[in-house]
């Protein structure tokens, strides 16, 4: 089950990365886990991300703008620096370590995407529900 609202290709990574787990392929799933983050972080600053050039660089500045809090910003580099284990350290990647990179992923999907698209939805409905009271003849 994938965190709601996520946008493209962000759910194919994370899907990867499941796969991944249940499959034994650990290594393949932690670096997967990075490549959500690095392209979300990428996504998130838009035009922008090219001139903080680094994953760690784009987490920091998105940490200065506000739009991680500083757990999912330490969570963010928990899973950068995973991840970097998981794609160049020879000693493989565990069951264990991969299944921690991929629960810290989805809440950081799930607080930068699902929370706000679940709030926006919320606003949307009370807003036409407003606005279906108010054209009711008195």
């Amino acid at each position: 089950n994938l965190p709601s609202d996520i946008p493209t290709p962000l759910d194919r990574y994370l899907s990867q990365a499941m796969e991944g787990i249940q499959s034994g392929h650990y290594d393949a799933s932690g670096a997967m886990c990075r490549k959500v983050i690095d392209v979300s972080t990428q996504k998130l600053l838009g035009e922008d991300s090219s001139k903080y050039g680094t994953i760690q660089k784009r987490i920091d500045a998105l940490a200065v703008k506000n739009m991680l809090t500083p757990d999912l910003k330490d969570w963010a580099h928990q899973v950068r620096l995973g991840g970097n284990d998981a794609a160049h350290d020879e000693d493989p990647y565990t069951q264990d370590e991969a299944e921690e990179l991929l629960s810290f992923v989805e809440l950081y999907l799930t607080y930068v995407y699902s929370m706000p698209g679940r709030l926006a939805a919320r606003r949307k409905k009370a807003e036409s529900a407003k606005q279906a009271e108010s054209a009711k003849p008195a």
